[in-house]
Parts: structure tokens; C-alpha cells; sequence
């Protein structure tokens, strides 16, 4: 009876058992059918993407960034071959005794080092050398067989050959990544920042092509699904030779130089001093060095013939002559008794000359050439701010130029609307007797004052400025027309203000005769004082007695050369420049050296 009762228990035992088995089982069927159906129907898409993922690769093929040439195919940005040493630190057992060796052959910091002990157990591929030399790398092939996780890495970096001397036109590139710049090292998302570089970035980028691979147990196959498309060469109207020699005359000042060919736009040499070294962008630059730049004084990184602004001076007295001249404000022959200072009729407001004594009896040519204040102070009277306003319309005076360069400051021509929505003030007859001589509240880039320099050099046929000359060595279709005209004069009155400016450089009175005497070639020229501040014995500035250097007025000078076949237009701009004969001495020795190099 016992024995049965037993049997009894222990099988409902078992079978209570055997049901809860059997719920578990069903529990874990139904578990995994449900587990099943959300992986295979229910999300199936997402899943399937995922295990792509895996052994799926898209991968970007990022096109070699191609090279910029000067006009005569001399190199200024190059991609240099640079080695990378890697390092696989998985699973190192020997990790202490390889960082020993690796250390001797490959000259390593007690900084590597640390850095290679510090990402030990992430188990990733770590850079300790980004830039091996020539020893280094043979001693790499040399011991090879000692190391089996180390890797060499080869790629490419941008490099400038000319540095400072042509930083600003060339700019540099930044690793651009999540809409922030960093410092590049190698063929990434990298752009141009500045320059050149900036301005033609998808002509020397190219586009980047998208490939997808296949990682398994198979050779790995590719399936191209974009092509890539290679960057394109570019060469530029620059000479190079002619850049180094003036930077070399005026890198110890703050200044503007610009070179160009009237007939057709290009721009041989544009120059901005003091200037920097690009290839330092191209490296890891700490913060502390940039701020040093960005916040310097003398500010190396604004590029100045497009960038800074200053009053053009008495380098718009032939425009304003001609201009009166076609208007019939005054007569070809027309003339003054200059006796060093001008009344606004019917007003006590006078205008001082900048020569106190007066130039004496003087007319248009003579008024050039000798730079006379007085002479243009009753011309601007005469005109009016409406008038001189139409005519430097027509000349392009209140435009950008336009030229293939980031980040033109845009320039002022000041008129009565312009003060009164800048200042609340109304325009004064004394406001356009400043305007007359290039002063007052008229501002103006260097490139700006070339380009309309260039248009009256052309007696009025307009051509826009440029830098690229030819894409990968062929020409290109700028899509310019060579000139337009814009001004109607006829030859006759140009050629008495090229007369006039012919006087400034070759006769005795000029403003620039010292400055070329004896020269073997002849210009036209015209020189200009933007002062900086008031000062009422001027007599005194002109003597240099005011020794702080913010203190004096910027120096400025255009010419053209040779006088009768214009082949160049020459814009010289220094801060603070003080005296004339200075910038005149720089001047002379650009044109002798396009003399003596036959460029003329």
C-alpha cells in the first residue's frame, strides 16, 4: 500500500514536471518564432542593411588635390609624397622589447612612446611617425622581418615652395570636418580655405568617386558605383620671378603691389606685405600661434590689394580732369594763378595747398604734374558731387572688380544719400572739394584703383582683372570680352593728360622726376598722399618731423610703362609710407627690371 502511494508521487512528480518542461519548451518556441518573425518580416529591411553593413563597404575614392603653376610653368603648390609609421598594437606580448627596438631604428620621443602605451589595449592601427625621412624609411625595409605590426603608410600633403612670397594669392587648405576645420595631413575632405586654393577648389579637388567592396572569405571585389573625377591643373598669370623681386624691395613695409596688362586683364604680380608662410597651415598649428597671426598689428593675414581700403588721393586728378574737360568745366587751355590755398566763394572755409607757397600760374598738364591741390579744388567746385559721381560711375568706380580672389572689400563713393543714411548729416560743398583730390569719405582697394587705372591707360575700354590663365595647359574661354567700351572721349584729350603724366616722371617739375632720371625707357605717372590725419602746419610733415609711424600718410603711385605702347599698370600703395621719393625708389627698380628682363 506504501510502495503504491510512493509510485503515485513520484509519477504526478514527473508529470508536473514533464508539464513544466514542456510550458518552457513551448514558452521558448513561441519566444523564437516571435524573435524569428521580428528578425525576418517585421524587420527585415533594417536588418538586412545591418548585415551588409559587414561585409559591405561603401567607400569614398577622394581624387589627388592637382597643382597650381605660375604663367610660366613653374610649380608653386606641389603634393609631396610623405611615409606614415603605423603601428598594430593587438595582442602585442613583446609590446616593451618592440617599443625598444622600434625606438632605436626610428628615432622615437619619450612622447611616442607614451603614445603607443597609452592606445596599447585599444587594439587599433596608431600613427608614431607621420613624416619619416629618407633613413628611416630604408631602415624600415632593412628590418622589416623583426616587426610584423609595423606598417607604411604612404600619402600625399600639400606643400608651397614659395611661402611667403605668394601666400596671399595662393591661400592654403583646412581638413574640413562636421562643418569644422582642422589641420590636414593627408588626401581627406580637405578644402581650400583662402586663395586660390579657395576660389578654383572644385577645378583642383575634382569630385570624389564611391565604390562599394566586399569583405569575406573571397578575393574582396569592388563595384564602382560613381567614377571619380580628377582635379585639373591650374596655371595662373603670375611670374613668379617678378613676385619674389618686389616682395624682397618691400616686405619690410605694410604694403600693396599690383602688376598688370591693360590689354587683356592678367595679373602678373599682386602683392601683399608683410605676409605669412602657408605651409605652416598644413602642419599642426597651435592656437596660441594663430591668435598671434590673426591679432597681429601689422596684420599678415588680410591680403591687402584686395582687402584694404584707403582714400585714392591725387591718383584721381586725371580722371577728374578729363572728365571736366569732356563737360566742358574748363578748356584744354585753361588756367589758374595758384597761390597755395582756395575760398569757397562766398564763404571763409579754405582749402590749403599741400605746397604752401602755391605753384604759381599753372593749367591742366601743369596741375599733374606738379600734383596741384588748388587747381582741382575749383574743378570739383565747378563739377559738383553729382557730376564727379556720374563720371566715376563710368569709369566702374563704385564696383568690385570682380577678381578670382575670396573675400573683395567692397569700396565706397560717397554721395548725398551715402551720408545721410551713414552719418544722419547732410552733404557740405566742403565734402566734395575733398572728394576733387581723393580724400574725404572716398575709399578704395588697391586692385580697385589698378583696374581704373587700366581703363584710362585704354583711353576708356574696360577689361576685366584676372588671375587663372589655362586649365590643365590649355587656354580657357574666361568668358570676357577682350575690351568694352565704356567712355567715349576722344583721343585728343586723353593724350593731353597722358602728357600730363608723362611731365610727372620725365620732366623737371614733376612729382616723380628724381625718381627717373636717366632712365632708358619712358611711363606715365602719377603719385598720391592719403593723409591719415589733420594737420595744420603741414610744411613741417613734409619735412619728417613727425617720428610715430601710425602717425603718417600713406604713399601711393600709379604707373604705366612703356609711355607710348603701354604693356604694363603698375599700383604701388605703402601705409604710412611718408615720403614720396621712398615709393618712387621702389618704383623705379620694378621698372628697371622689367627693362633689363625684356618684358617691356
Amino acid at each position: 500500500m506504501k510502495k503504491k502511494k510512493y509510485f503515485s508521487l513520484v509519477k504526478k512528480i514527473f508529470l508536473n514536471r514533464l508539464i513544466i518542461i514542456i510550458i518552457i519548451i513551448l514558452i521558448a518556441i513561441i519566444f523564437t518564432i516571435l524573435n524569428i518573425y521580428n528578425l525576418q518580416i517585421k524587420n527585415f529591411k533594417k536588418n538586412f542593411i545591418l548585415s551588409q553593413k559587414n561585409f559591405i563597404k561603401i567607400i569614398n575614392n577622394i581624387p589627388d588635390r592637382n597643382n597650381i603653376f605660375d604663367r610660366n610653368n613653374i610649380p608653386l603648390s606641389i603634393n609631396k609624397y610623405i611615409y606614415k609609421l603605423k603601428f598594430f598594437t593587438c595582442k602585442q606580448n613583446n609590446l616593451e622589447n618592440d617599443i625598444l627596438e622600434i625606438k632605436k631604428i626610428f628615432f622615437l620621443t619619450d612622447k611616442d612612446t607614451k603614445y603607443i602605451i597609452e592606445n596599447y589595449k585599444k587594439c587599433k592601427e596608431i600613427i608614431i611617425k607621420k613624416s619619416l625621412n629618407f633613413t628611416e624609411i630604408n631602415n624600415f625595409f632593412k628590418f622589416k622581418y623583426k616587426f610584423k605590426n609595423l606598417i607604411l603608410e604612404q600619402s600625399l600633403k600639400r606643400y608651397y615652395p614659395y611661402k611667403n612670397y605668394i601666400s596671399n594669392i595662393l591661400g592654403y587648405i583646412f581638413y574640413k570636418k562636421n562643418n569644422k576645420y582642422q589641420i590636414i595631413f593627408d588626401k581627406k575632405n580637405y578644402i581650400g580655405y583662402e586663395g586660390i586654393e579657395k576660389f578654383y577648389e572644385i577645378i583642383l579637388k575634382g569630385k570624389t568617386g564611391i565604390k562599394k567592396t566586399k569583405f569575406d572569405i573571397n578575393p574582396n571585389k569592388s563595384i564602382l558605383l560613381k567614377p571619380i573625377k580628377n582635379g585639373k591643373n591650374i596655371l595662373l598669370t603670375i611670374d613668379i620671378n617678378l613676385q619674389k623681386f618686389i616682395y624682397k624691395l618691400i616686405n619690410k613695409n605694410e604694403s600693396s603691389v599690383i602688376v598688370s596688362i591693360p590689354k587683356n586683364g592678367e595679373i602678373i604680380s599682386i602683392i601683399s606685405t608683410p605676409n605669412y608662410n602657408n605651409n605652416i597651415f598644413l602642419n599642426k598649428i597651435s592656437e596660441i600661434k594663430f591668435n598671434k597671426l590673426q591679432n597681429s598689428y601689422y596684420n599678415p593675414l588680410i591680403n591687402r590689394p584686395i582687402q584694404a581700403i584707403y582714400p585714392p588721393a591725387s591718383t584721381v586728378k586725371p580722371y577728374i580732369s578729363i572728365s571736366s574737360i569732356q563737360d566742358k568745366i574748363i578748356k584744354l587751355n585753361s588756367s589758374i594763378i595758384d597761390k597755395g590755398w582756395w575760398k569757397i566763394p562766398k564763404l571763409k572755409k579754405t582749402f590749403y595747398d599741400w605746397k604752401r607757397r602755391g605753384h604759381g600760374f599753372i593749367n591742366i598738364k601743369k596741375s599733374i604734374e606738379e600734383s596741384s591741390d588748388t587747381f582741382f579744388y575749383k574743378i570739383s567746385y565747378k563739377m559738383g558731387i553729382n557730376n564727379i559721381e556720374k563720371w566715376m560711375k563710368d569709369f566702374n568706380y563704385n564696383l568690385l572688380t570682380k577678381i578670382d580672389l575670396p573675400n573683395e572689400k567692397s569700396i565706397t563713393f560717397p554721395n548725398k544719400k551715402w551720408k545721410k543714411k551713414n552719418y544722419n548729416n547732410p552733404w557740405y560743398i566742403g565734402d566734395t572739394i575733398s572728394v576733387g583730390i581723393g580724400q574725404g569719405y572716398w575709399i578704395s582697394t588697391p586692385i580697385q584703383m589698378n583696374k581704373i587705372f587700366s581703363t584710362f591707360i585704354n583711353q576708356g575700354f574696360f577689361v576685366n582683372q584676372h588671375i587663372l590663365k589655362k586649365i590643365n595647359y590649355k587656354n580657357i574661354n574666361l568668358n570676357l570680352k577682350n575690351l568694352t567700351k565704356i567712355i567715349k572721349i576722344n583721343k585728343k584729350k586723353w593724350y593731353l593728360i597722358k602728357k600730363a603724366m608723362y611731365g610727372v616722371a620725365h620732366n623737371k617739375n614733376g612729382t616723380a622726376y628724381k625718381n627717373f632720371i636717366k632712365t632708358k625707357y619712358k611711363i606715365g605717372a602719377k603719385s598720391g598722399t592719403a593723409q591719415v590725419f589733420s594737420l595744420k602746419n603741414y610744411s613741417k610733415y613734409l619735412k619728417s618731423e613727425i617720428k610715430d609711424k601710425k602717425l603718417k600718410d600713406h604713399t601711393m603711385m600709379n604707373i604705366y610703362i612703356p609711355y607710348k605702347k603701354p604693356k604694363f599698370a603698375i599700383t604701388i600703395i605703402l601705409e604710412h609710407g611718408g615720403y614720396k621719393d621712398k615709393i618712387g625708389n621702389i618704383m623705379r627698380k620694378i621698372t628697371d627690371y622689367l627693362f633689363k628682363n625684356n618684358l617691356l
